[in-house]
């Protein structure tokens, strides 16, 4: 069953003009034969993958143009293979949640810190979940070079003791070897 062309939402979108933000990069991928454009958000690390008929709405948003004129003009590029209005209004729900799209309308702060507290929140329970799967830093990069070369010869001495444990030679032999 093909989805209706036009949504009885439009009109609260179709005004918006809006924009990547400054911290996103979308990427050409090649995923399998098939291409697929990433959104690569630089601020949170994270990826996101859409199809082509996404890129060509993605592209067109500049902050100039309104969402009414971008649906317009996808349109005509896309013919019959273009997006409905609602899938548009689903594409700007996505962008919305992945904090990479800025609009004309100044942003509602108390949904930005609460959309912040549910991902730690979200971080935190995956965490503990899977306690297997911690995260460990391993270097501090305020460290200087004395340190972090200590840092490192002890480490490569824990190895080669955990190596001659492992095949059950004496401990003489590392203290030998130490010294």
């Amino acid at each position: 069953m093909d989805k209706p062309l036009f949504s009885e939402n439009w009109y609260r979108v179709k005004a918006l003009r809006p924009k990547l933000r400054a911290h996103t990069r979308v990427k050409r991928h090649d995923y399998r034969g098939s291409i697929w454009y990433l959104l690569a958000d630089e601020a949170s690390s994270r990826f996101h993958r859409f199809n082509g008929q996404a890129y060509q709405v993605i592209g067109l948003m500049d902050g100039r143009r309104t969402v009414h004129q971008i649906w317009e003009r996808v349109n005509t590029l896309l013919g019959d293979d273009a997006p409905v209005q609602d899938d548009i209004i689903y594409l700007l729900g996505q962008l919305h949640q992945m904090d990479a799209l800025q609009t004309d309308i100044a942003p509602d702060i108390e949904e930005l810190f609460q959309r912040g507290e549910e991902h730690q929140r979200k971080q935190l329970q995956a965490r503990l979940r899977n306690p297997l799967a911690l995260r460990v830093g391993l270097l501090d990069l305020g460290v200087d070079d004395v340190d972090l070369g200590t840092v490192v010869l002890r480490h490569r001495l824990a190895q080669f003791a955990d190596h001659l444990l492992a095949q059950r030679r004496p401990l003489q032999v590392l203290q030998a070897q130490v010294a």
